[in-house]
């Protein structure tokens, strides 16, 4: 089958570009009988395992036999399966068929088809590795958590976007794995984004973060980033200068923001606790059950432990992550009782770019206005005190931004303190 025969069948031919790669390959290898992962029994194990319940399974077959029944479906399937599992390089699902004209209420059921399609390459690889049950069983909930977002705005429909199903390409390669209610990867301090400097001083225990050189701040000590005004008054740049006694920089507060005043450390008082070049678990946080303290601090804990057992060789010095959840705006919008406030008070907060002006907030409002990046404010629901508050903030013209966090491996014991802030004294 020629893949713009497919697009024509499916009256998407704007698609050809994205899918283009692998094709030959895709109709060559396609099993006889459709992908296993289609079939009814088989759906029903990744169901279970992926954390969906026996009310999905109606649905779930009815797409699978719709989809077993067109060849054109059949192929591109098997494709996007490939695409997803099989190759190193990105897929780009935004720009994959939408399939309404062909399936209708399922054609996100699709994608969650093919997103279930990870959970036997998961529990292979776990198997293979070692890795124990209970991590495997809620390593495959990813299928969940994708499948929550796509429920929200859909009316409670089962499916996944196609935007997201390269999500579990980390979990099936055996370098993403879910420890109680977060997920885990190992990366660099650099790779994962963050580009400040962090150290603690000997005696006391403090911890600073200095800024590096040439982020150019709001007055607020946040990040200008090219989606702020131009014409802000007051911004002002970052500088960091060192040599073999000092190193001279401005500081960031533990609460997300930097001070504009020098401050210089005495590297025979203080010594260096995080690195560009060091290994840390990026946290990533999938839809589902609340996230109190207490589930909080005992996941990153566990992550700590699974990852020193099974990747010895690259031991991690911090936990860091790049949320929403983190950002510092939730302080003026929700009460310190809340789980996030009473969450991000824990860690060490540090200034995120902004790219844009909604960062990550479709996870909190799953629009479905075909771009997941920008919230659409003359639509957007508010349905919890957490939504209302947000809403409100933007609607009178508040400036959203994300947050970046980290805590040190060496203090997740200290969790339930607020060490980072109870042990930092802004510069004089």
């Amino acid at each position: 089958m020629r893949l713009d025969e497919l697009l024509h069948h499916i009256r998407e031919p704007e698609c050809l570009e994205a899918l283009q790669d692998h094709w030959d390959e895709s109709v060559r290898t396609l099993p006889e009988g459709g992908p296993a992962f289609l079939y009814p029994d088989t759906i029903a194990i990744s169901r279970t395992w992926g954390g969906l319940g026996s009310e999905a399974q109606p649905a779930l077959v009815r797409a699978a036999h719709r989809i077993l029944n067109d060849p054109a479906l059949t192929h591109l399937a098997w494709h996007c399966y490939r695409q997803t599992f099989e190759y190193p390089e990105g897929i780009d699902g935004a720009r994959w068929p939408r399939l309404q004209g062909v399936l209708g209420d399922l054609s996100g059921t699709f994608y969650l088809l093919v997103t279930m399609a990870a959970v036997p390459r998961i529990r292979a690889k776990h198997q293979e590795m070692g890795v124990g049950e209970a991590v495997t069983r809620d390593t495959c909930r990813v299928v969940e958590s994708l499948c929550t977002y796509y429920r929200k705005a859909h009316d409670g429909q089962y499916g996944a976007y196609p935007h997201q199903v390269y999500w579990p390409r980390r979990h099936t390669d055996g370098l993403l794995f879910r420890i109680g209610r977060l997920e885990y990867f190992l990366t660099t301090f650099r790779e994962y984004g963050a580009s400040c400097s962090v150290y603690r001083n000997r005696v006391t225990g403090e911890t600073i973060a200095l800024a590096p050189h040439g982020w150019c701040m709001t007055p607020a000590g946040f990040r200008h980033s090219a989606v702020d005004s131009p014409c802000d008054d007051g911004r002002w740049t970052t500088s960091l200068t060192h040599d073999v006694h000092q190193i001279t920089g401005y500081p960031l507060s533990p609460a997300g923001y930097a001070i504009r005043r020098r401050v210089s450390l005495q590297l025979d008082v203080w010594s260096p606790a995080l690195t560009q070049d060091d290994w840390v678990l990026s946290m990533h946080i999938p839809a589902g059950d609340p996230l109190t303290p207490d589930v909080f601090i005992s996941s990153l804990r566990r992550a700590r432990a699974f990852f020193d057992r099974y990747f010895p060789a690259t031991p991690s010095k911090a936990i860091a992550c790049s949320s929403w959840i983190f950002s510092p705006i939730l302080e003026q919008l929700l009460p310190a009782t809340s789980n996030l406030v009473r969450n991000l008070r824990e860690v060490y907060l540090l200034p995120a770019p902004r790219h844009g002006p909604h960062d990550g907030l479709w996870f909190i409002f799953v629009q479905d206005t075909g771009n997941h990046r920008i919230l659409d404010l003359s639509t957007a629901e508010a349905h919890t005190s957490l939504e209302r508050n947000i809403l409100d903030y933007l609607r009178t013209g508040g400036i959203w931004r994300c947050g970046d966090m980290f805590v040190l491996n060496e203090d997740l014991d200290r969790l339930g303190t607020q060490f980072y802030r109870s042990h930092w004294t802004a510069p004089a």
